[in-house]
């Protein structure tokens, strides 16, 4: 990896997993887009590890995924390299009163 480059490997799992499911899935960037109201461009960012889902979007995305069939496991996969992600961020920006990123049960219906 470049330095000065955005992606991290936590913004890398997040990216392949999200792609990942989202394959299995057979659905379009377009469908996840329309499903919780973004652009194909942001999850075209997502997938791409350039960068990742604020914690409200992560919820959409989350519900969306188990809507359209994502499984358990790999939904909180999905979580575990999204939150991975926010600490890292969180960690290089030196801000350590940051939130406390959500746990699988803040995504139950």
């Amino acid at each position: 990896m470049e330095p000065g480059n955005r992606n991290t490997a936590s913004n890398e799992s997040f990216a392949a997993v999200l792609k990942q499911i989202r394959a299995r899935i057979r659905a379009k960037q377009c469908w996840l887009a329309r499903e919780i109201g973004c652009t194909d461009a942001a999850i075209s960012h997502w997938e791409n590890g350039s960068r990742l889902p604020q914690e409200t979007t992560m919820r959409r995305i989350f519900q969306a995924l188990e809507r359209g069939g994502g499984l358990p496991n790999e939904l909180l996969t999905l979580l575990v390299a999204w939150r991975n992600g926010r600490a890292e961020r969180i960690k290089r920006s030196g801000n350590v009163t940051a939130p406390t990123a959500p746990t699988s049960s803040d995504f139950r219906r």
